[in-house]
């Protein structure tokens, strides 16, 4: 990328105005500090992959006290889901009942998120804000672990088998409203970005019905063999409400953890290939 910035800059006669420095940010050294500073850091549920720490590096070392950060403002939403692709197709298949092959293939599925395109009418409650920060100021031991008691309403009837998660990021604009940049399900006639939406999948099916409370903790933490990685932990929590979903079916023993086992750059690279499968 730095290799074709480089010819980029020499095709637009700038290199008078424009350097490129190919290198880690946490090893670059400048001769003063700067005005502003862009990077697209976001991953997959906002934080995947811990870029966000090389910018607050960045920021501290280089970014001037009036400067500005691009995005500033970062908000990361939950709702439960419905995603029929999920168990569906392994309930009956013309006729023939697959239910034990459809476990197995649910148990695959909870062992890590999934990032998928979300249909906006399978989101059964308003989005709840889990976390919100300002990157100008955001410190790297608020990102250690995000802990959110999220109190959910459904607005229709329905089944809830995921709890998804997306963001919002924005960005200044002079004399003029914030920028918006927003990973939340869209119809299908409105573009999908390519962090899509990150649902952790539940390991049975639960239905509900208007007004039902769905109410759950949502933690993510870093992992500390890997600071690059993060786990989710999901914990349905108890509530006076009769209505009020059972953890006991949601969820084994009350409580379920969920993890990337896999390699973040990996991951990274299989869903940022634009492939559906």
């Amino acid at each position: 990328m730095a290799e074709l910035a480089t010819i980029n800059v020499h095709e637009n006669e700038v290199v008078d105005k424009v350097q490129v420095v190919q290198s880690r940010v946490e090893d670059v050294e400048l001769p003063e500090k700067v005005d502003i500073i862009v990077s697209e850091w976001m991953g997959f549920y906002l934080l995947h992959e811990s870029m966000l720490d090389s910018v607050i590096f960045a920021r501290d070392k280089f970014l001037k006290p009036e400067g500005f950060m691009y995005p500033y403002k970062c908000i990361l939403y939950s709702a439960p889901s419905y995603s029929p692709e999920l168990f569906k197709f392994w309930e009956n298949i013309s006729g023939i009942q697959m239910n034990t092959i459809g476990q197995l293939y649910r148990t695959k599925y909870t062992g890590k998120p999934e990032i998928m395109e979300l249909d906006p009418k399978n989101i059964l409650s308003e989005p709840v804000e889990v976390y919100q920060f300002n990157t100008k100021d955001v410190q790297l031991k608020e990102l250690n672990n995000i802990s959110k008691n999220v109190l959910s309403e459904c607005i229709k009837n329905g089944h809830v088998n995921g709890i998804s998660l997306w963001f919002d990021v924005f960005f200044h604009a002079s004399n003029k409203p914030d920028i918006l940049l927003s990973t939340a399900p869209v119809s299908s006639n409105t573009q999908l970005t390519h962090w899509k939406q990150t649902v952790i999948v539940l390991p049975a099916e639960k239905p509900v019905v208007k007004t039902e409370k769905v109410n759950y903790n949502l933690n993510i933490s870093k992992n500390e063999s890997n600071p690059r990685h993060y786990n989710i932990e999901l914990s349905f929590l108890d509530s006076d409400e009769s209505n009020t979903m059972d953890t006991k079916t949601a969820v084994d023993e009350k409580k379920e953890e969920f993890r990337k086992h896999h390699n973040a750059d990996s991951d990274y690279d299989e869903y940022n290939s634009g492939s559906d499968d």
